[in-house]
């Protein structure tokens, strides 16, 4: 998973695509975005991938996200998660959000992260094919 320095450009072309905030009436301090994009998941023990999966965002701030629930986590785990984050050109996704957390929830509102440290992954382009 490679991170790279957003530019200014960068960061905001990511800021256009998110929604409007939900009001926060709860204790977190951060603003929660109602964002739905698939995320390809990873869970690790004693240093190796025990469990993956796919799941979707529910909702996201700079402290952690809200992921639909998910099969075989379980609270305290690290998760890795590859959340296609914008599409490019024919609806292809061409940035993924890398995100390393720590799980800590699991219920049926669904599997609740805390971001520990993420970046933007920009996917090459690929040429068609001829």
């Amino acid at each position: 998973m490679g991170f790279e320095l957003l530019t200014e450009t960068s960061l905001s072309i990511v800021r256009s695509q998110l929604p409007m905030p939900v009001p926060n009436a709860e204790r977190r301090g951060g603003t929660r975005y109602p964002v739905h994009f698939e995320a390809d998941y990873r869970v690790f023990a004693k240093g190796h991938a025990v469990v993956s999966g796919v799941a979707t965002t529910l909702n996201m701030s700079s402290h952690g996200l809200l992921l639909s629930p998910t099969e075989g986590v379980s609270r305290g785990q690290v998760i890795e998660l590859s959340i296609r984050w914008s599409k490019g050109h024919a609806g292809i996704p061409n940035v993924d959000l890398e995100v390393i957390g720590r799980v800590v929830r699991v219920d049926e509102q669904g599997t609740a992260v805390q971001i520990i440290r993420y970046g933007f992954n920009w996917r090459q382009k690929h040429a068609p094919a001829v």
